[in-house]
């Protein structure tokens, strides 16, 4: 962790030790470092040794050279700390052929087990309308919609996806 960073937008260090971040002429600044990252550009906040050309144990040791703040705990206080985000990949908007392949299999699969499948089905669930990469569904008539995935998820994300289970097609 690390108690300052550089900020690209404005070309900055921000001291987090400082209640000001040693820019007093940037009232909103706190807020915008404390935005999270998924409302922001990931790249704003940058390490500081790597901006400064040097070489960062955390990047060494696979993490990203852009950097989140939060509130940490020391004792009863709640100062600011950076930490680097994770190394992620981004995914694509076209299919790759791994994900096409995978998609091909669950409705190959599922139908020989003699199921109902199909691909991009367009779905109807608790959380609104979707399109499953395949719906698979039971003699029961139980359907379970599959979306096939290649890059990191987070936990939080694949059960926000979870909760998206299809009810009905449409």
């Amino acid at each position: 962790m690390a108690n300052g960073v550089w900020h690209r937008g404005y070309n900055i260090e921000v001291n987090l030790s400082l209640p000001d971040l040693g820019h007093p002429d940037r009232p909103g600044l706190l807020d915008e470092i404390m935005t999270s990252v998924a409302e922001r550009d990931p790249e704003l906040l940058e390490c500081l040794a790597h901006h400064d050309g040097n070489t960062c144990e955390s990047e060494a040791g696979g993490k990203s050279p852009w950097m989140f703040v939060r509130r940490g705990r020391v004792g009863g206080r709640r100062p600011l700390v950076a930490a680097h985000l994770p190394v992620t990949h981004k995914p694509s908007a076209a299919e790759t052929d791994q994900h096409k392949a995978t998609k091909e299999r669950v409705v190959a699969t599922a139908l020989r087990h003699g199921l109902e499948a199909s691909a991009e089905q367009p779905v109807r669930g608790t959380g609104g309308r979707g399109v499953a990469d395949a719906l698979v569904t039971g003699p029961d008539g139980t359907r379970i919609g599959w979306e096939i995935q290649y890059y990191p998820l987070s936990p939080s994300a694949v059960h926000r996806r979870s909760v998206k289970v299809p009810a009905t097609t449409g």
